[in-house]
């Protein structure tokens, strides 16, 4: 009797285990609508064409080796959808409770910190920084003023149309 009960719930439990599993993106293909990865599964196990679902507004290309987690729709192996992708390799680290960091595998892009505080790599002061839109705008209008100070010479030697330019 419950050798029977055994065999019953077997393929059940095997499809309930096999859910959800961790995997290690081997490729990407970036040129359709969905994005769908090549992932390594388990000891041996590669999928291919898995569906990675991303955040609306949101999207980027992993890089092979970055860790995966993928559920099989009613365990299924044959049908997985990538939740979520990380890599450790190039997450900024010690960032304050609170805090978001915009980055790749080069470089922190965009920090907001704590206080209202964006930085922006690559920028110095210019960084946009303050808790309110009107100096967040200040900073951005002096970063842009600087800007076609410096560009000005270049877009118009003649120096003809340099007032409009600054105006």
């Amino acid at each position: 009797m419950i050798k029977n009960l055994q065999m019953l719930i077997h393929p059940l439990a095997t499809r309930v285990a096999n859910m959800v599993s961790r995997a290690v993106v081997r490729r990407v293909d970036d040129g359709r609508g969905v994005q769908s990865l090549q992932l390594g599964v388990l000891d041996g196990e590669t999928r291919e064409g898995v569906e990675r679902l991303q955040e609306y507004g949101f999207t980027s290309v992993p890089l092979p080796g970055a860790l995966a987690a993928v559920v099989f729709v009613g365990g299924r192996r044959d049908h997985g959808l990538t939740v979520a992708v990380d890599d450790a390799r190039h997450r900024p680290r010690n960032l304050q409770p609170g805090e978001v960091a915009l980055y790749t595998d080069e470089i922190v892009g965009v920090l907001v910190r704590r206080g209202g505080v964006v930085e922006i790599a690559g920028t110095s002061d210019a960084a946009l920084k303050g808790s309110s839109y009107a100096s967040a705008e200040a900073t951005f209008l002096d970063a842009l003023t600087a800007y076609a100070a410096a560009v000005a010479p270049i877009a118009d030697p003649s120096g003809a149309a340099t007032a409009t330019l600054t105006a």
